[in-house]
């Protein structure tokens, strides 16, 4: 049963959702109205400096960082103060500050995640907003389901949460500081993130109400089934569906492609246990680790990857 704040914030979304630029916007699910936040620009300018002094100490990492913030611009999730939008005294004003996150299973990569738990003064972001009702599907069910079948489909969503927009009245929430094309000589500039942002308490459940709404607003374009993959077969941004035959898969794999990038939602890293249908797919879209296999050689590598065998 969801609680009276998920119902809220559902009609929150359900009452203001938009759209630019086939992406979905929403708005961040605050607590109260009007919005009374301290300015916390000296502890976001405080982290900034210890980020600095572990950039000068490890320039591939600065290199690395720079690339980063330069991507999130060039893609638009993120974009520069202007200098008449620098000062708000509405009370809806945060800053957020940003670290680098490596994996080591995936050295090539790194994440920049904003601290929305980041507290100043006893607030955060996070504790400024509704969670939001909890929209993502039980593993359980998703993986039984995954196992019915005989031909296995795999994809997942390109950077989710950054496929979502905030409203703009919102964005000054999620400003942080940075030095302009990473000159840590000069002063920060202000920018901020025009999307929804991994860390977000609320991200999770704003993602998915945009992935379900998107299959629900264009549901009427396609075969019943494949809306209805968006609601049993995923797990946040996992695809994870089955289906009985090569022409069928071969099929889901387009049509729901097609209508998820209506939305904004880009299916990608494609995996399957079947070579006919990875080869109806563009290579580009593949996963990374099965590019260079030679599928008409070895007809099961995928089926090793995973783990697990279909009959």
């Amino acid at each position: 049963m969801m609680s009276r704040s998920d119902i809220d914030v559902l009609c929150l979304w359900e009452n203001t959702v938009d759209t630019i630029d086939d992406h979905y916007v929403l708005p961040i699910p605050f607590k109260e109205k009007p919005l009374c936040l301290p300015i916390n620009r000296a502890m976001a300018w405080q982290r900034l400096n210890h980020l600095k002094s572990r950039l000068v100490k490890n320039p591939e990492l600065h290199t690395r960082y720079t690339e980063g913030i330069a991507d999130l611009l060039r893609r638009g999730y993120a974009e520069e103060v202007i200098p008449s939008q620098l000062v708000r005294d509405n009370g809806k004003l945060w800053y957020l500050p940003h670290h680098p996150v490596l994996n080591v299973n995936k050295p090539d990569k790194l994440r920049i995640v904003f601290d929305c738990a980041a507290k100043f003064k006893g607030m955060s972001l996070n504790s400024a907003v509704m969670q939001g009702p909890d929209l993502t599907n039980k593993l359980l069910n998703v993986l039984i389901r995954y196992r019915q079948e005989r031909i296995a489909l795999n994809a997942d969503i390109e950077q989710m949460f950054h496929q979502v927009r905030v409203k703009p009245d919102d964005c000054d929430v999620l400003r942080f500081l940075w030095w302009k094309e990473g000159d840590l000589d000069t002063t920060p500039i202000e920018l901020r993130m025009t999307v929804h942002l991994f860390g977000g308490v609320w991200s999770s459940s704003v993602a998915n109400f945009a992935l379900r709404r998107c299959a629900s607003d264009f549901a009427s374009d396609y075969a019943s089934h494949v809306a209805n993959i968006v609601h049993r077969n995923f797990y946040v941004d996992d695809l994870l569906k089955s289906v009985s035959t090569v022409e069928e898969a071969t099929s889901t794999a387009i049509k729901l492609q097609e209508m998820l990038l209506q939305g904004g939602f880009n299916l990608t890293k494609w995996i399957s246990n079947s070579r006919e249908v990875l080869e109806s797919i563009p290579q580009s879209q593949w996963n990374k680790n099965i590019k260079g296999m030679d599928l008409s050689k070895d007809p099961f590598p995928v089926e090793r990857m995973l783990g697990v065998r279909w009959s």
